[in-house]
């Protein structure tokens, strides 16, 4: 999808944008061979950020390469981008190509799309760096949030923030917008940063347990960067520009008729359905990529759904229509939903 998005802008501009990929090693090997795979004329470039050791929490040093293969290392978050590309020579590619700007987003945020209008904004008033920001729902509650500090914008991420702070950060009262991880940058300012070892990059402590282990890794994230630009500033965009696909949730949601494809770019159409998006929950065995596929083969009309909730031995035989709210829990009865049925405020539980 994402190289149709780039293939249809530069189809229509008369264009020769390019379309680059950083991977952690443990996505590397399966997005070249995607990659690969596609036919299209785009110029794709992708390369693999760097692996760090992780930590033992009692600062005993790190786990053993040959005991734990690759457990033994982690990719240091997104924020690794920058050095990732001084060091590779891509940002110096791209400046002799003369390009002057970089788009960046999460490759799951089917929503991020080149906008020229946000591009002439930031040509315009010589902007450095620009953060995307949008409005909060409830499931955006952890996302970092944009704040000033003595006449300079800050991205406060919650890993910082004191826990009795946390209902406050959490909350939309104060901060009602949060970082979508959309960033534009002007790559003649960042160079000059990474040059003059200026960019002052957040750690963020992340505890996780590793084969019984307690352990530590430090990583960044793109959108600190922010922090270190004089004149650096947040745009608030519609949600439309933040449509990520993390879970069988959100690959439901986007697969239905509320939504088309027009060219690889993800649209909402306003004309069907409630103006809110409804709300999607699907549990185990739901969460499951295979289990999802084969449970739901083809995407339900929820173009008057409020909510869905999907747990257990359910499975849908066919295209089936669902209104209002739907909860469907079936943990020991196999349930079996005819094609063709509707469901208006349908409450299952066995």
């Amino acid at each position: 999808l994402l190289a149709e998005q780039v293939a249809g802008f530069n189809k229509k501009y008369n264009a020769d944008v390019p379309l680059m990929f950083m991977n952690s090693f443990n996505t590397h090997d399966k997005t070249e061979r995607i990659i690969g795979r596609t036919v299209d004329a785009t110029r794709i470039l992708s390369f693999c950020q760097q692996a760090y050791p992780r930590l033992l929490a009692d600062d005993s040093g790190f786990l053993i390469p040959k005991k734990s293969n690759n457990d033994a290392w982690y990719p240091p978050g997104h924020g690794n981008l920058y050095s990732c590309i001084l060091k590779n020579g891509y940002l110096d590619f791209l400046l002799k190509e003369g390009r002057e700007f970089l788009f960046i987003s999460n490759a799951d945020n089917l929503g991020a799309v080149i906008d020229l209008k946000i591009l002439n904004y930031i040509i315009d008033k010589d902007i450095p760096f620009l953060m995307e920001v949008t409005s909060k729902t409830p499931s955006d509650m952890k996302g970092g949030v944009l704040c000033q500090e003595k006449d300079q914008l800050k991205l406060l991420e919650i890993a910082d923030v004191p826990p009795e702070h946390l209902a406050e950060f959490c909350g939309n009262e104060k901060f009602k917008s949060f970082n979508t991880n959309n960033i534009w940058i002007n790559l003649v300012r960042l160079k000059q940063m990474l040059i003059d070892d200026l960019l002052d990059m957040d750690l963020i402590i992340n505890r996780k347990q590793v084969k019984k282990q307690n352990i530590l890794q430090l990583e960044t994230a793109v959108g600190s960067a922010l922090n270190s630009f004089d004149g650096a500033v947040g745009i608030n965009v519609p949600r439309s520009r933040f449509l990520p696909v993390k879970k069988t949730s959100d690959l439901l949601l986007i697969q239905s008729d509320l939504f088309s494809l027009d060219r690889g770019t993800l649209k909402r159409d306003l004309a069907i359905g409630r103006s809110k998006l409804p709300k999607i929950n699907l549990k185990d065995p739901f969460n499951d990529l295979k289990e999802f596929q084969q449970r739901i083969p083809v995407p339900p009309d929820i173009t008057e759904l409020d909510s869905l909730e999907l747990q257990g031995q359910i499975r849908f035989n066919g295209k089936v229509t669902l209104k209002g709210n739907v909860r469907l829990i079936s943990d020991t009865k196999k349930i079996r939903i005819p094609k063709g049925a509707v469901l208006d405020n349908k409450i299952i539980e066995s």
